[in-house]
């Protein structure tokens, strides 16, 4: 089955609009990767994402709705709530997405558990320094296509340098 590749016009929802959710938010922005109107970022206390709202970004609470309009899925809440939250959207993702982790100590297997056999599941280590496009990505991934690895490796240049590594190295990567 050949999967259908998101491009630069895709619309890219963020799960989690805390501090790393905004900065990849402002990051992707100020590299040019997406307009702020392909953007959504979600948060419970959306008026605390005020500004990226009046940058023409879409700031809404609901997720089922986010995920459901994207392309790209990226999940930047907090460990104890990545489960609930992928149970509450897992049927909300259109076949074909590819679903971004950047929490850490949640492997691939955990995730892609939880999800359609046809999500694509990535995991990335970014830091903070990808709002002003510093960052050094470390990606991990089980089932994408060179395509959709390209895709992503390129999302994350953006906002600084990435490299494709094994999961199992990720835990290490994240303490350098």
């Amino acid at each position: 089955m050949q999967k259908n590749i998101p491009d630069q016009t895709s619309n890219i929802t963020i799960i989690g609009g805390g501090n790393l959710g905004r900065a990849i938010a402002e990051g992707l922005m100020a590299s040019k990767f997406v307009k702020a109107a392909q953007l959504t970022v979600t948060r419970r206390k959306i008026e605390l994402l005020a500004d990226l709202s009046e940058q023409g970004v879409r700031v809404i609470s609901e997720n089922t709705k986010a995920v459901s309009e994207a392309n790209i899925v990226i999940l930047a809440v907090k460990p104890k709530v990545i489960h609930s939250i992928l149970e509450e959207i897992k049927e909300f993702l259109k076949p074909n997405t590819i679903l971004i982790s950047v929490v850490t100590g949640v492997s691939l297997a955990d995730i892609q558990a939880k999800v359609k056999a046809e999500i694509t599941v990535f995991r990335a280590m970014p830091n903070t320094a990808v709002a002003i496009r510093e960052s050094m990505t470390c990606i991990s991934t089980q089932n994408a296509t060179q395509e959709e690895k390209e895709l992503v490796l390129s999302l994350f240049d953006t906002v600084g340098k990435a490299i494709m590594i094994e999961d199992e190295l990720m835990a290490a990567s994240t303490v350098l």
